[in-house]
């Protein structure tokens, strides 16, 4: 009988039994260890359109990562859950976040986590907007990673 303190992905697979004497197998056991794979250090969510103007329509998508089970994903902004209760701000099912205006108080550090009971990973960008004249001419952008 083996006993695994310590799991690893490389441990996933079958196991089962096997009686020395007579050959005789016992049930099989599937072992799927779980994870969240971390991003690479440089990953950041990314916002379409690239650079935003007041009033626009954002979506904001977090960096894909593998997990087992499939990662939950969440949104903050400035280090405090982002409010879905409103129709303004909507998070799909794909854990993208659709912002239908974006307005001053949407400006700051935006972090996407994900992660499921194995672990999480996160990434974190500023997010600034384009203030338009009135002859429509930008004027100023500011986004950086974190």
């Amino acid at each position: 009988m083996a006993l695994l303190l310590q799991m690893f992905r490389e441990d996933e697979g079958d196991y089962w039994c096997r009686r020395i004497d007579n050959k005789q197998e016992g049930e099989i056991a599937r072992i799927v260890v779980a994870y969240v794979e971390q991003f690479p250090s440089n990953s950041r969510p990314t916002f379409h359109p690239a650079s935003i103007y007041f009033g626009e329509h954002v979506t904001a998508h977090c960096p894909r990562t593998k997990a087992v089970p499939p990662a939950i994903y969440n949104w903050f902004l400035d280090g405090k859950a982002i409010d879905l209760s409103t129709e303004r701000i909507i998070q799909t099912s794909n854990g993208s976040l659709q912002i239908q205006q974006f307005l001053r108080q949407d400006i700051g550090v935006y972090e996407c986590v994900a992660r499921n009971f194995a672990g999480r990973t996160s990434a974190k960008t500023y997010m600034n907007a384009i203030t338009r004249l009135s002859n429509e001419l930008p004027v100023k952008i500011y986004l950086k990673a974190d």
